[in-house]
């Protein structure tokens, strides 16, 4: 018990720690929890997104814990172009990473995604973590306009 705490403060320090470099750096910043659409579990999602020599550059960090023991999942993002605060995922899906969890169920992943939307964009993105086919965790529909 004593190890699994230990080990939740310490991925809650890293990611942070991480997130508060990623802020800095970039122009419009979102947060998100991650909660279960099926199984247990919950985390947060946390980023920023800029333009870089005109493409959006978007990075972030995944947190989890009270999922699978040692368990690899995947981590996606869905977009839509249309920002209207509904997230269908119109825009298409990729996958930005994996993350694999500790004995204790926790994990935490960074990721970094370019693409070609032109700074001023404002588009809506859902974060989900994935095992499988099978949805585990997923964000709220946040609407970003790239800085």
């Amino acid at each position: 018990m004593t190890r699994k705490i230990i080990l939740t403060a310490a991925m809650a320090i890293l990611s942070s720690t991480l997130l508060a470099h990623v802020a800095l750096a970039a122009g419009t910043t979102f947060h998100s929890p991650l909660v279960a659409v099926s199984g247990e579990g919950s985390g947060t999602v946390e980023g920023a997104t800029t333009s870089v020599q005109g493409e959006s550059v978007i990075q972030g960090e995944v947190a989890v814990q009270g999922l699978a023991a040692n368990t690899e999942y995947t981590i996606v993002r869905a977009i839509d172009l249309n920002a209207d605060g509904i997230c269908d995922g119109s825009g298409g899906v990729v996958t930005l990473g994996t993350l694999t969890t500790s004995a204790a169920g926790a994990g935490a992943s960074h990721f970094v995604r370019h693409s070609p939307i032109p700074s001023g964009t404002a588009s809506d993105i859902l974060f989900l973590v994935k095992l499988g086919d099978d949805t585990v965790l997923q964000s709220e529909c946040l609407t970003v306009t790239v800085k």
